[in-house]
């Protein structure tokens, strides 16, 4: 039952089933990155503190987050 054999194959299908996790998980998330970048484009010749700045006005980040304090 735990000969070598059935470990080895048992460690391979692990690292196949996570691999191809890891593939689909990473395509869909930057899929949602460049979704979210076509729909919010930024000027590149503004500074990120500014950038910043404007989101918290405008409510994008709540100001628990941005000053680093946790929700819960």
């Amino acid at each position: 039952m735990n000969n070598p054999k059935s470990v080895a194959y048992g460690w391979a299908v692990l690292i196949v089933a996570a691999a191809g996790s890891y593939y689909f998980a990473r395509k869909d998330i930057s899929a949602k990155r460049l979704e979210y970048a076509r729909q919010h484009p930024r000027d590149p010749t503004k500074p990120l503190h500014e950038i910043l700045a404007d989101s918290q006005r405008s409510g994008d980040i709540t100001s628990s987050n941005a000053k680093g304090g946790s929700s819960g």
